[in-house]
């Protein structure tokens, strides 16, 4: 495949999105959701496996960390 070819190619498939300043606003905070998301999976696995889940405080270390 030649460079020219696929640069136009590739370029075709941009995805023009524009954002307003709502969205700009809502963005971080769907962000710190999924984050917390995280942390109550790894609580659901820790509540679910009890003693037998293993590296759980080093796990919910990390994404409390994400949280902040």
């Amino acid at each position: 495949m030649e460079l020219e070819y696929y640069q136009k190619t590739a370029a075709a498939t941009i995805q023009d999105n524009p954002t307003t300043e709502e969205m700009n606003e809502v963005i971080p905070f769907l962000g710190i959701v999924r984050e917390a998301g995280s942390v109550l999976t790894e609580l659901k696995k820790k509540i679910r496996d009890g003693k037998f889940y293993y590296g759980f405080n080093e796990r919910i270390t990390d994404e409390l960390g994400d949280v902040q």
